[in-house]
């Protein structure tokens, strides 16, 4: 997975996710639309991820530095 973590938007990406929940959750949601937007979250949740565990690996190396 390439990402370009400059113009990665977390909270525009977790935003995303926070309205397929929603969708998820409603009542009358069909089957075939809720099989989408699950797997649409799946790929947002591995975004996220993976931008987040690159994040921290940054702040391991500054810290390292600082060290």
């Amino acid at each position: 997975m390439s990402t370009n973590f400059a113009q990665f938007d977390y909270a525009a990406k977790t935003q995303e996710l926070e309205g397929i929940l929603a969708h998820l959750q409603a009542e009358d949601i069909q089957l075939d639309e809720a099989l989408k937007l699950h797997e649409a979250g799946k790929v947002l949740i591995g975004e996220i991820e993976h931008y987040l565990k690159h994040a921290e690996n940054e702040v391991k190396k500054q810290l390292a530095k600082g060290a």
